[in-house]
């Protein structure tokens, strides 16, 4: 069940059943405490590094408080999610939004790719790749691989794509992310 509705930062395409579908059909938005604390750390023409983007709940608010000069690179691992992080993307008109089909850790694979699987529910943010599946017992028969991308590589590809990467020398600030002792970027739910 996916809808379809206006909410606080934007317009946005979500799954229902899931907790940030949920609090986007009873309140209009998600977590907005970290909201707040993002209004505090971001100014216009900051880079943003959104690892695990998921439907783009704040990769959409990033990209409006960054403003046309600033820059939003989301990642989303999930090939489903992804898509609705585009579909996101799309429907709120975000040309300073640039999004990638992949994991991000502190070291890339070269050649290799990181195996996910399809999950019954696709709300599977903050957790581990390494070791989701055994705690939670959650993937399901379908699986796929995807890029493991390191958070450096991501700036750099960026830039050699002509899209600044991290910002040098400029009135920005690169606003980026925690990388946990296990190499993965983000954290792991506790």
């Amino acid at each position: 069940d996916v809808r379809l509705k206006h909410c606080r930062h934007g317009l946005f395409l979500y799954p229902a059943r899931e907790a940030i579908g949920q609090a986007l059909d009873l309140f209009g938005e998600w977590d907005e405490q970290c909201v707040t604390l993002f209004d505090l750390l971001l100014r216009r023409g900051d880079t943003v590094l959104d690892v695990g983007a998921h439907i783009g709940t704040y990769t959409v608010y990033f990209a409006r408080r960054v403003g046309p000069s600033g820059r939003v690179l989301a990642i989303e691992p999930q090939r489903l999610v992804h898509q609705l992080l585009n579909a996101n993307v799309a429907l709120n008109a975000l040309d300073n939004v640039w999004t990638r089909h992949a994991a991000a850790g502190a070291r890339e694979t070269e050649g290799d790719m990181v195996s996910l699987g399809h999950f019954e529910a696709i709300e599977a943010g903050m957790f581990s790749l390494k070791n989701f599946q055994f705690r939670t017992g959650r993937l399901t028969r379908f699986s796929e691989s995807v890029e493991m991308l390191s958070v450096d590589g991501l700036f750099e590809s960026e830039a050699k794509a002509g899209r600044g990467g991290v910002p040098g020398g400029t009135a920005g600030t690169t606003v980026g992310v925690r990388v946990g002792a296990s190499g993965e970027a983000g954290g792991e739910a506790g």
